[in-house]
């Protein structure tokens, strides 16, 4: 397996991400930990990746946030709860000349901890 980055969603849902060729966290640099980004997730070969844009926000967190990320991030890992695919949705739409076919993505923001 390879080392994902976590994401944690407004709803505490934690994510194991892939970068399409660089990790996440060699993208953002040193930056201090938590991070938030907004970014799209996509399924791709049984992983997840992100659509490799990313909004970054100047947001600095306090030692309350920080602490519940990280009991978030420890609560997932320990009762293996850390989303490392997505269901595809698809949705096939008839219309008079053929069809499309729509894939489902994941759109939310996210707070980086590793």
């Amino acid at each position: 397996m390879e080392k994902y980055t976590i994401l944690i969603g407004k709803q505490s849902q934690v994510y194991g991400v892939l970068g399409v060729q660089d990790s996440l966290a060699d993208i953002l640099g040193a930056r201090p930990l938590p991070i938030m980004v907004e970014a799209v997730l996509l399924p791709f070969k049984g992983q997840i990746i992100y659509d490799g844009l990313l909004n970054v926000y100047n947001v600095s967190f306090g030692s309350g946030v920080r602490s519940e990320l990280h009991e978030t991030y420890m609560m997932a890992k320990q009762n293996a709860r850390i989303i490392t695919t997505l269901v595809i949705f698809v949705f096939v739409f008839l219309l008079f000349v053929g069809f499309v076919v729509c894939w489902g993505r994941t759109k939310l923001r996210y707070l980086f901890f590793e």
